[in-house]
């Protein structure tokens, strides 16, 4: 083996794992929800934002340095108009070209972040809608996509919107705050909550709430 096969293998490796770097990174961002038992994890809306950047893109698809360019439009629909659904299929696994086919497909037929949550209705969810002859939206993968997706979609509040209804599946924002209380309350002691700031459309306002009138009021009005 020459110095060129070497450099050649070096370049490669160094590829291979940028492109993982983006799942790595999104994996890593998860967070866990104070409010649900069993646990489950959400990622933070501002988190996915600031990771699906145009170089990331860009490598995510395979177009390293080396290659020849990405659409523009392709890029720039997906950073600005479908950042999650491109961090839910890089979470996924989707890669180089069956990640850009699938954003393809999503650009043609007008899906974009707003298009979320997507039901599991058979033929006529939106997967098979935009994907009929399954050439990437298999049966597997797509029960996949409705079950993880939902890592992505935890609500976004707003203080001017006090009572909220959402969907069975939405995993709430909130993150145990683990400071101590300096009140003494007696045999029920509160939980305070945090939700990260891009959850929350008035950051300004602090929220916290108690263990017990959260659970009654989410029972309630949200779940």
């Amino acid at each position: 083996m020459n110095v060129g096969d070497v450099g050649t293998i070096n370049y490669a490796a160094e590829v291979a794992q940028q492109k993982r770097k983006l799942a790595k990174q999104i994996g890593d961002c998860l967070q866990p929800s104070a409010f649900d038992q069993p646990t489950r994890y959400f990622a933070p809306l501002g988190v996915v934002k600031a990771l699906i950047s145009r170089p990331a893109v860009r490598v995510a698809l395979g177009y390293e340095p080396r290659a020849a360019d990405i659409d523009p439009a392709l890029l720039d629909y997906i950073v600005t108009e479908a950042a999650v659904l491109f961090a839910i299929l890089v979470h996924l696994g989707l890669e180089d070209q069956i990640l850009e086919q699938a954003m393809v497909l999503f650009q043609r037929h007008g899906v974009r972040d707003q298009s979320l949550p997507f039901e599991a209705m058979g033929h006529g969810s939106k997967l098979t809608m935009v994907d009929p002859g399954e050439t990437i939206w298999s049966a597997e993968r797509r029960s996949n996509f409705y079950d993880r997706q939902w890592i992505f979609l935890a609500p976004v509040f707003s203080t001017k919107h006090p009572i909220c209804i959402l969907e069975k599946n939405r995993i709430l924002p909130f993150n145990l705050d683990p400071g101590p209380s300096t009140i003494d309350h007696g045999p029920h002691v509160p939980l305070r909550i945090t939700i990260p700031r891009s959850h929350v459309e008035d950051p300004g306002n602090v929220v916290r709430i108690a263990q017990q009138p959260c659970s009654r009021f989410l029972s309630d009005q949200c779940r």
